[in-house]
C-alpha cells in the first residue's frame, strides 16, 4: 500500500511548528503508485536542466508546481530554448540553478526585438511564486504622454507617442498607460539619459529571481529516500516503506 504525504509549501508560523511538522514528516513512509509517473526524470531542454518543482516535457505535470510548467522549443539548426509562461506572458528561461532549482533567470519573450516593437504590457510577477533578487529593481515605463512635458529619461515610438521611464509615478497623470519593466539595480536612465539602443541591451539580458515556495520540507522528503511530487494543487513526499 502506498501513504501520500500531503505537505504545504507556506512559510510556517514558527520554529517549532516546523519541527513538528518535520518529525511527522520522517515517520510516514510511501512510495510512487505504478499509475503515478516517475518524479525522479528531470526536464532537460538544450542546456537547461530543472527538477522539482518544475514539470515539462518527459517530467510529468504532478511532478511539479502547477503554474511552474517548461516547455521546449526546438529550433532547427539552433540550440533549444526554454519558455514559462507567468501572469499570461511568456518568458525565456535562460538559466535555473542545477543545484537546487530554487533561483532562475527570465527575459520576456518580446524583449528579444526592438522596444518600440513590444507588447507595452505587463504583470507583476505573482509574489506567492517568485522574489525578484537584491540585485534587480523595478522601473514604470509611460507611454501616449503628453509631448509639451519634459520628461527626465524619455523616449519616442511612433505607434506609443512620448513616453518616459521612472521609478516613481512623476507626471503620470499626463500619461495614456504605463507598464513595468526589470532591470539592474545599477541601471538609472533618470541620471545617464535614456538610451533606447541600451535600454534594449539591457532588457535582453533578462533578470534573477528567487521561488517563494519553501524547500525544505523537499529537502527533508529526498534526504530520506523520498521524491517530491504533486497531487492536483497539493505538495506530497513519496519515500519507499522499508517493509515493502
Amino acid at each position: 500500500m502506498f501513504s501520500p504525504l500531503l505537505f504545504r509549501f507556506s512559510k510556517p508560523n514558527s520554529c517549532l511548528v516546523f519541527l513538528l511538522f518535520l518529525s511527522y514528516f520522517h515517520h510516514l513512509p510511501c512510495a510512487l503508485s505504478q499509475r503515478e509517473p516517475s518524479c525522479d526524470t528531470l526536464f532537460r531542454c538544450g542546456n537547461l536542466t530543472a527538477g522539482f518543482p518544475f514539470w515539462g516535457v518527459a517530467r510529468p505535470q504532478p511532478c511539479g508546481h502547477p503554474s511552474l510548467g517548461l516547455h521546449c522549443n526546438k529550433q532547427p539548426n539552433s540550440t533549444s530554448s526554454t519558455s514559462l509562461i507567468i501572469s499570461g506572458l511568456m518568458y525565456r528561461v535562460l538559466e535555473v540553478n542545477i543545484i537546487n532549482s530554487t533561483t532562475l533567470k527570465l527575459v520576456r519573450q518580446d524583449f528579444s526585438g526592438p522596444f518600440c516593437s513590444i507588447s507595452f504590457s505587463g504583470a507583476t510577477l505573482p509574489p506567492e511564486l517568485f522574489e525578484l533578487l537584491p540585485d534587480y529593481k523595478t522601473l514604470s515605463a509611460y507611454y501616449l504622454c503628453d509631448p509639451r512635458i519634459h520628461y527626465p529619461a524619455n523616449f519616442k515610438c511612433s505607434n506609443k507617442g512620448v513616453g518616459s521611464m521612472n521609478q516613481d509615478d512623476f507626471n503620470h497623470n499626463n500619461c495614456g498607460g504605463s507598464f513595468n519593466i526589470t532591470v539592474p539595480i545599477g541601471y538609472n536612465p533618470e541620471e545617464e539619459g535614456l538610451n533606447v539602443t541600451n535600454l534594449e541591451r539591457v532588457l535582453k539580458k533578462g533578470f534573477e529571481v528567487k521561488l517563494s515556495i519553501d524547500e525544505r520540507p523537499c529537502q527533508e522528503c529526498k534526504s530520506t529516500g523520498g521524491i517530491c511530487s504533486y497531487h492536483v494543487a497539493t505538495p506530497v513526499c513519496c519515500k519507499k516503506n522499508s517493509s515493502s
